[in-house]
Formats: C-alpha cells, structure tokens, sequence
C-alpha cells in the first residue's frame, strides 16, 4: 500500500519523511507548516487585533455589581 502524504517541494523534508516515517508499521504522522513570510505576518497581525478585540469587549461590556440591602431582622 502506497500513502501519498508528503506534499513538499523541498527535497530534504520529502527524504526525511522517506527515510523515517513507516506508515505501514503504524507510525504517526506529523503535520508542519512552513508559512510565507506574508502568510506569517498576516497570522500574528490577525493575532494581535484578535487580543486587542477581546480586551475592548471585556472592557465595554463590563457590569457594575449591584449591592441589594438585606434585612437580616425579618
């Protein structure tokens, strides 16, 4: 049985996988990305506006506590 899952253009991570990774003895497969340099600049962009985003709507919706008076006589 033959599993085609390497999708690379790099020669050495296609030997590496060749050399190391036996499918057929159940060994796992790992997955890795090797982002474009526009690809890693619009993730942490796309990050950091996510943080910012989930910073402003803790602050905005934000509720006062309320303190009821109790009578602690009846």
């Amino acid at each position: 049985m033959s599993i085609k899952a390497i999708r690379t253009n790099r020669a050495e991570i296609k030997a590496f996988w060749d050399a190391n990774v036996d499918y057929e003895n159940g060994d796992a497969v790992l997955i890795s990305v090797c982002p474009s340099r526009i690809e890693l600049i619009a993730a942490i962009l796309l990050y950091r506006i996510n943080v910012v985003m989930h910073h402003l709507k803790r602050i905005f919706t934000r509720r006062q506590a309320k303190i009821l008076p109790v009578n602690l006589h009846d």
